[in-house]
């Protein structure tokens, strides 16, 4: 969990490993597989990338699962992971 400077608890996603290569995230509630949001494209070459997402208060009892995508470089995607946290 980590805190905007205001100290509000965030929701955030990260990736930690993988290949080299273009990745997305999708975000949505497990419910109701309504998205919540997602990261875009970006490009991953190690380390660990973090996104913020939102307060914590507004997911407050709620379950969510974020999908992380690679893009193939001959095209389409493959799934690399779909971890779910209870808020």
């Amino acid at each position: 969990m980590n805190t905007d400077p205001a100290g509000t608890a965030r929701v955030d996603v990260q990736q930690v490993a993988g290949v080299s290569g273009t990745y997305h995230i999708d975000i949505w509630y497990a419910a109701t597989g309504a998205r919540y949001g997602g990261t875009g494209d970006y490009n991953y070459n190690g380390g660990t990338r973090e996104f913020l997402k939102g307060r914590k208060s507004d997911v407050a009892g709620k379950r969510l699962c974020a999908q992380l995508w690679y893009h193939k470089p001959g095209g389409g995607y493959e799934s690399q992971g779909l971890p779910c946290h209870d808020y």
